[in-house]
């Protein structure tokens, strides 16, 4: 799973170095938020609980009773609800 986005993107008023500089950054900004709300939220389908990355959340299919859930770590504590 990717890490959060970090806005890497500065624009100050400079050379022309800078701003091709600050252009390319910005495509890697917006290419990376893209990537990461592509992945959001996560779904899992398995047997076991998931383990979660640090303050995240996803939805998971108990494979084994069919049941869904709601999984939200915080701090790297997860909690858990069922949704029915």
């Amino acid at each position: 799973m990717a890490d959060k986005p970090k806005k890497l993107s500065n624009l100050t008023i400079g050379d022309l170095d800078k701003i091709t500089a600050y252009l390319v950054n910005l495509d890697r900004d917006v290419s990376n938020i893209v990537q990461y709300l592509d992945q959001f939220p996560r779904m899992f389908t398995q047997a076991t609980q998931p383990t979660l990355q640090r303050n995240t959340f996803a939805f998971w299919k108990d494979s084994g009773t069919g049941k869904f859930y709601a999984l939200l770590d915080v701090a790297g504590t997860t909690k858990k609800v069922e949704l029915t």
